[in-house]
C-alpha cells in the first residue's frame, strides 16, 4: 500500500515536471518565433523608408 502510493506520487511528479518543461519550451517557441516576426517586420519597414528617402531625395536633385 504505501509502496504503491509513493509510486503514484513519483508518477505525479514526473507527469508534472514534463508537462512544466514542455509548456516552458512551447513559450519560448513563441516568444522566439515572435520575436523572429518583429525584427523581419522592423526590417522591412526600415527598407521602405530607405527606398522612399532615397527617391525623395533622387526628386530633390532632380527638380534642382
Amino acid at each position: 500500500m504505501v509502496t504503491r502510493t509513493a509510486t503514484d506520487i513519483t508518477i505525479a511528479v514526473v507527469i508534472t515536471i514534463v508537462e512544466a518543461i514542455r509548456v516552458a519550451v512551447g513559450t519560448i517557441i513563441a516568444v522566439v518565433i515572435i520575436t523572429m516576426v518583429d525584427i523581419i517586420i522592423v526590417v522591412v519597414i526600415t527598407k521602405e523608408v530607405i527606398v522612399s528617402a532615397r527617391q525623395t531625395m533622387i526628386q530633390m536633385q532632380s527638380i534642382q
